[in-house]
C-alpha cells in the first residue's frame, strides 16, 4: 500500500525527474511542529552540452527551480507516511483504511506546503519546503469525543495549575502527534478524546520541548504550571504517579486547562 500510494501521489503531483540532486534532506522538528525538506537541482549539464532548444540561462534556471521543488514534494510524500500519529498508528496505517485521508494528503501536498527557492552558485537551485503538524492533523479521519477527565475520590488540597509539564527524559518515550498519558494503574488521564482539538498547539495535543527552561517559559505553561517526572512508559505512554494525578485534578479549573491542550512534554534532543 505504501509503495502504491507514493507512486500515485507522485504521478498526480510530482512528475518523476531523473535530474541532478547533489543532496536531499528531510526532518521533523517536534518542538516547532513542522516537517521540513530540502533538495537542489542543477542545469550545468544542459548548458555544457548545449542542448538544442535549451533556451536562455534564465529559462534553464527557472526549470531547475521547478525540478528542485518537485524533488522536495517527493521527499515529503514519502516521509509523511512514517510520521507517528498515536501508539501503533502512522499515517501509512491510516491510508490503508481511509480514502478521505489519501485525498486530503494529496491535496495538502499540493496546497499547504510552503516553499522557499534560491540560487546555490551559478548553476544550482535550492528549494526548502515546510509543512505544519496542524496541516497534517487536518487530514486525519478521527472523531474527537470530548470525553470527561477522570474523577478521583481523594483530591487533596485544591490548587490551581495553569498547565502540566512532564519530563519524559530517561524513559523510552518517542514523540507522536496524539500521545496518551497514564496514571500508575494504566488509566489514560489524557488523550485526544478528552481535548478540544481546536486548541491543539503547533506540536499536536501536547507541546514538545527539550529542557526545563523552555518548558517553564513556553507560552502555554502559564503562571503556575505543575511539573512532574514520568515514572516510566507503557506502550510509549508516559506514566505519572497517583500523587501527581490527584494534585492535577484537585481543582476543576485544571481540567479546563488540560482540555485546551496545555500539556508540555520534555523529550530527548536527538
Amino acid at each position: 500500500m505504501k509503495q502504491l500510494f507514493i507512486i500515485l501521489l507522485i504521478i498526480a503531483t510530482v512528475p518523476m525527474n531523473a535530474g541532478y540532486r547533489p543532496y536531499t534532506e528531510v526532518s521533523i522538528q517536534w518542538d516547532k511542529g513542522i516537517v521540513t525538506a530540502r533538495s537542489s537541482d542543477s542545469f550545468e549539464a544542459d548548458v555544457r552540452l548545449k542542448k538544442k532548444g535549451s533556451g536562455s540561462i534564465n529559462r534553464l534556471r527557472m526549470l531547475s527551480y521547478s525540478r528542485a521543488q518537485k524533488n522536495t514534494k517527493e521527499l515529503l510524500a514519502s516521509f509523511l507516511l512514517g510520521i507517528p500519529v498515536e501508539q501503533g498508528y502512522t499515517l501509512e496505517h491510516l491510508l490503508d483504511d481511509s480514502e478521505y485521508t489519501r485525498e486530503r494528503i494529496s491535496f495538502m501536498i499540493n496546497n499547504s506546503v510552503a516553499f522557499r527557492q534560491y540560487p546555490d552558485g551559478f548553476y544550482k537551485a535550492q528549494c526548502h519546503a515546510s509543512l505544519t503538524f496542524k496541516d497534517i492533523i487536518s487530514t486525519l479521519p478521527f472523531r474527537y469525543h470530548n470525553e470527561n477527565f477522570p474523577v478521583y475520590d481523594e483530591h487533596g488540597q485544591s490548587t490551581l495549575y495553569t498547565s502540566l509539564i512532564i519530563d519524559t527524559r530517561g524513559t523510552d518515550f518517542t514523540p507522536q502527534l496524539f500521545p496518551a498519558i497514564l496514571d500508575e494503574g494504566g488509566l489514560e488521564i489524557y488523550n485526544r478524546h478528552k481535548v478540544n482539538i481546536a486548541s491543539c498547539g503547533s506540536s499536536g495535543i501536547v507541546n514538545y520541548v527539550y529542557d526545563e527552561e523552555s518548558a517553564i517559559s513556553h507560552k502555554t505553561a502559564g503562571k503556575h504550571p505543575y511539573f512532574t517526572i514520568a515514572l516510566k512508559t507503557v506502550d510509549n505512554k508516559p506514566v505519572i504517579g497517583y500523587k501527581d494525578v490527584r494534585r492535577i485534578f484537585s481543582n476543576l479549573k485544571n481540567s479546563e486547562y488540560l482540555k485546551r491542550c496545555r500539556v508540555i512534554l520534555i523529550i530527548e534532543d536527538l
